[in-house]
Formats: C-alpha cells, structure tokens, sequence
C-alpha cells in the first residue's frame, strides 16, 4: 500500500499480458482492500471485471504541446475529486497551455495543489514550485479559524518570493470561492480585500473576481457547488476554467 501516491501512473497487466494504464485521485485501504477513487484510464482503455492483474509503476514522460506554460498553486480547490479536470478544462478552452508542478493530476498534468493547505503550507513547499509564465494562487480559505492579517502576510510573501525568482511570470490572484458557511465567507472577503488593496496597479498581478462570476447565477449553490457548499461541482469548475483561460489568452494578445 505504501507504494502507491497521488502522482504515479500505474500498469494493470492481466494473464494474457495485457496492459491497462491508471491515475487516481484518492485511495483507501479497508479491510486488506485497496480501493482507487477519481480513476483516469489512459486511452480511456479500462480493465475487465473479475480478471486476476499485476500492478506495477511505470514511468512514461506526459507529452505537452503549447507556447505557454501555467501553475496552478493551491489547496484542495484546485486539486481534489471534481477539481482534478482543471487543468484539463483549461486546455480546451485555450489549447496553448502546457502545464507545471512537482504534482499531477489524473490526466498527468502537473500542478502544484494540496488538500488542506494554509497559506504558510504553501510557503513551505515553495521551493518545489517550478518556473512557469503564469501562476494561478487560489488561497487562504483553510486559514478561516486562524489569523486573518497572517494569511494576508503569507499570501504577500508568496508573490513576493515568486516575483523575485521569477521576474518575467504573472501572478493570477484568484478571489476565494463562496461557500455556505458565513464565518468562511466573512473571512474571506476580508482577506481579498487587504490583498486587493496592497497589489492594486502592480503589473504582474492580474484578478480575478471568480466568486463574483459565480454569483451572476442566482442558484449558484445548487448550480455549482458540490454537497459540502465549498468545492465546485463540474459545471462550476468549467467555468473556473474558461474564466481563468480566458484571462491568459487576453494577456498573452496584449503583450505580443
């Protein structure tokens, strides 16, 4: 069990020696089961039922085609279940787009998203974090029961480091997804706003308001939001995706 993790790709081979090739999102282990969640098959090629097979990890180079690369810097909201398609949903809607990160995704892009994480998390990893032409920063929401004033600090650190090491790249600041929960959102609006108004007129810090987007619809928590009232659902994290497409496409056509 120990050998298995987020990032791999792995080679069902049954006894006719046929290969079948997975990513996943999530595992569980119960009762000397190993149970895969959010499964990609590649080639959209799954295994047969009731077939005895041999799992092994694999090492095949994920081939990327495109001028511009992105990183997708976060917490569970741009990582977990329903949110694994991002990057895949990005690239449909602006198909110059290679993706980076020391993680990936099912579908084998590379990201840089862990569930659960406060700013400071984020901070800590921050060498991991690759060089790209556009970062995305969805964060702050797992900071709502501590300090408001240092998850802003954090937040500002975080563009300050990757301003610093990568000088030519745009930072995507993207506001806080809307939840059910008024304490969270509460939080939240406090942190954009300090944010806004330290980064307001720099150059290579672009916003994007995702959770106003989301409210042109009146039953957006119904339309998409998943159970829990804070991750998006698949029609919700759609339009994350063209929004922040978008939002790339727009900049690269006004600095070429």
């Amino acid at each position: 069990p120990n050998e298995f993790n987020l990032n791999g790709l792995y080679k069902m081979t049954n006894e006719s020696n046929v290969d079948y090739y997975f990513r996943f999102g999530w595992v569980e282990f119960i009762d000397d089961k190993t149970i895969f969640s959010d499964v990609n098959w590649l080639n959209e090629l799954s295994p047969l039922e009731e077939q005895s097979y041999r799992i092994s990890t694999v090492n095949i180079r994920f081939k990327q085609e495109g001028d511009f690369s992105v990183c997708t810097i976060g917490d569970s909201q741009t990582w977990f279940k329903k949110s694994q398609p991002l990057r895949k949903a990005m690239n449909y809607y602006y198909n110059d787009l290679i993706f980076a990160g020391s993680n990936t995704d099912i579908y084998g892009y590379g990201h840089e998203g862990e569930g659960g994480n406060e700013t400071a998390d984020v901070l800590k990893r921050f060498e991991y974090i690759p060089k790209a032409d556009y970062y995305t920063i969805l964060l702050g929401t797992n900071d709502y029961r501590g300090s408001n004033n240092l998850a802003f600090r954090n937040i500002i650190l975080l563009f300050q480091k990757l301003t610093e090491k990568f000088p030519k790249s745009k930072i995507i600041y993207i506001s806080p997804l809307p939840s059910d929960e008024e304490g969270r959102n509460e939080f939240n609006s406090s942190l954009e706003s300090k944010i806004l108004d330290e980064t307001i007129g720099k150059a290579n810090i672009i916003y994007l308001n995702l959770a106003q987007k989301l409210k042109h619809n009146p039953n957006w928590i119904d339309d998409y939001m998943v159970g829990d009232g804070l991750h998006l659902n698949s029609a919700g994290l759609d339009l994350f995706a063209k929004e922040i497409a978008s939002i790339i496409e727009i900049d690269i056509e006004l600095t070429e």
